[in-house]
Order: structure tokens, then C-alpha cells, then sequence
């Protein structure tokens, strides 16, 4: 019944690396090379067919009117990109997001932000202007859209705006690397000593991943080439409710932070793509997961000395399985 749920994000990865990550500081152990059962050394785990595709993460500085950061977050969709973009500013100022569509291009691109909305300092969510302006300055003003011009490629996306008030921006953000396998420089160590590696930070209480290659440190949602947080929690999460809810005898309150947890969880173990990184306390439940996908076939075709990896955090945060 949770076959809908293994959507076609969901990838089977060739014989690769092995990967356990300390974090942080970020400790690589690598114990497989990062060969394919074929012998190759494997291209950027996920290939940029098209230079000018916005879907991702596009993160730096603009400047103009004012000056800060800038984080874009952006999904594809079948004819548009739909994304957030987020401007941080002087701390006495709100956080600015910006919601956007623009139809799939080549190159050149422009558009109208759909809503701007502010940030509640006191609540960290998203807000209408006037729900808020009485804890700012009488004379701040705050737009209603912006209208925007901007260009992709290989390199990078250049973005120029203007508001409704006549507040100006511009920046060069640098395409992410995020897509480009780790270069982090491993330790090389045989089984019996990654074993005795792991006993020796066990007091530690460090955590582990484990991968089968490469990756750097990516979410399942990011790696499927998604980064529109709010798309995921506003669309994704309430209909995999009601499909989920339909075949269940549980139905989940996702208004209640444990239940949520819990469906993030089901919805993750059965290969839908979350934002969610699975660690773990335990070395050798990270090299199962490195593992797993592996077949008899791929296992019989490997180099006669084969290497795997591993990462793992020395301060670990939050709850690990």
C-alpha cells in the first residue's frame, strides 16, 4: 500500500563508496574506493544536463538600496520554477521572502514576485507587513512585489530587481557545488580497524552515517534536486496525509510535532524523498545502510580489495536511531 510513496525520485546506486561521516569536525573513513563495479571512477553524483536550470539552492550577497544575504530556494515543476527567495538585512530590519514563479526558459528570464512577506521576530514565521509594523520605525515602508530580470548558466544566476517602492537590488550568485561529490580527504583504514576506530569514540557518543557514495552532506529532497522547503511542507506533506490516512487505521495529527516527526519518518523509510538525514549511534548500523543496495552480482564484480567509507560527528545533535 505504500507503493505511491516510492516515487521515482527514489534511486538504486551502483557498487560505490561507503560513507560514514563524523560531524563535525568532519572525519571521512573511507574503506571502499570510489570505483563503480565496472572499474570507473564516477562522474559528479549528479550530472547538470542543462545549464540553464534554476531548480536548487542558490546562495551569497546582493547589494543595491540596501545590502545582505540572499537565499534562493527553488523547485521545477512541470512548466514553471517555483521558489522563495529570503533577504537578510540589517538585524534592525525584517527579513524579507519573496515567493516567485517563472515559466521554464533559456537564459534570459523575468517576472513578478507573487507575495512579499515579512518575518515575526518573536514567532520566526511568515507574516503579513501590517500584522507587524508597529515594532518597527513609523516611517518604514514595505513593498508589495518586485519585479525582476535575471539570466542562468553554467556558471551561475544574475538577478536585478525593483520594488514597488523603488528599493533596488542586484547579485551574482555561484552555481552550488552541492551536486559535486565530496572533497573531503579520507582516512584510509581495512575493517578491522575502522572496528577499532569506532570503540575508541564510542565514549564520545559520536554519530555516523552511511552512504553508498560519495554524497556530500545532502537531504533525499535535495539530492532529488528540490529545495522549496515550503512547497514540501504546504503541498507534499498534506497529500501524502490523505492518501497515507485513506489506508491506514492511524491517522496522523500533523499539527502535533511528534505525530509530524513520526510521518516524516514513515513517509522517509519508504523512499520518499525528505529533508531529513538519517544518522545513527552505532558504526556498523552506518555500514549496513552503505551497504544495502549492494546485490550478489554487484558484490561478485567487486575489485579483490574493495574500500568503503564512512562519516562521523564527535558532537552530536538531536536523536539518533
Amino acid at each position: 500500500m505504500f507503493a505511491f510513496v516510492a516515487s521515482a525520485l527514489r534511486r538504486r546506486y551502483d557498487l560505490g563508496e561507503l560513507s560514514v561521516w563524523y560531524y563535525p569536525p568532519y572525519i571521512h573513513v573511507r574503506m571502499r574506493s570510489y570505483l563503480d563495479v565496472a572499474g570507473n571512477r564516477p562522474s559528479a553524483m549528479e550530472e547538470i544536463s542543462n545549464p540553464y536550470k534554476l531548480n536548487g539552492q542558490w546562495v551569497g550577497k546582493y547589494t543595491g538600496t540596501d545590502s545582505g544575504a540572499i537565499h534562493l530556494n527553488i523547485d521545477e515543476d512541470e512548466s514553471e520554477y517555483i521558489g522563495v527567495a529570503y533577504l537578510f538585512t540589517d538585524p534592525k530590519l525584517p527579513t524579507v521572502i519573496a515567493y516567485f514563479a517563472t515559466p521554464k526558459t533559456t537564459g534570459e528570464f523575468s517576472f513578478r514576485t507573487d507575495k512579499i512577506l515579512a518575518i515575526d521576530p518573536a514567532t520566526s514565521q511568515p507574516v503579513t507587513w501590517d500584522s507587524i509594523k508597529e515594532k518597527y520605525p513609523k516611517d518604514l515602508t514595505f513593498a508589495d512585489y518586485a519585479d525582476v530580470r535575471g539570466s542562468c548558466d553554467r556558471k551561475g544566476l544574475s538577478l536585478t530587481w525593483v520594488t514597488s517602492i523603488g528599493v533596488t537590488g542586484t547579485c551574482v550568485l555561484p552555481r552550488s557545488k552541492a551536486d559535486q561529490p565530496s572533497e573531503l580527504v579520507p582516512l584510509e583504514q581495512d575493517w578491522k580497524t575502522y572496528k577499532d576506530f569506532g570503540i575508541r569514540l564510542a565514549s564520545d557518543r559520536p554519530l555516523f552515517r552511511g552512504q553508498s557514495k560519495p554524497w556530500r552532506l545532502r537531504t533525499p529532497f535535495h539530492r532529488s534536486g528540490r529545495a522549496n522547503m515550503q512547497r514540501f511542507v504546504f503541498r507534499d506533506i498534506p497529500t501524502l496525509s490523505r492518501h497515507l490516512s485513506a489506508r491506514m487505521k492511524h491517522v496522523f495529527n500533523l499539527e502535533d510535532k511528534n505525530d509530524f516527526g513520526a510521518f516524516i519518518n514513515l513517509i522517509q523509510h519508504h523512499g520518499y524523498p525528505t529533508p531529513v538525514l538519517d544518522w545513527s549511534y552505532s558504526p556498523y548500523v552506518a555500514a549496513f545502510f552503505a551497504f544495502r543496495g549492494i546485490t550478489n552480482e554487484q558484490a561478485a564484480k567487486a575489485p579483490q580489495n574493495p574500500k568503503s567509507g564512512f562519516l562521523c560527528s564527535t558532537q552530536p545533535r538531536g536523536r539518533a536511531t
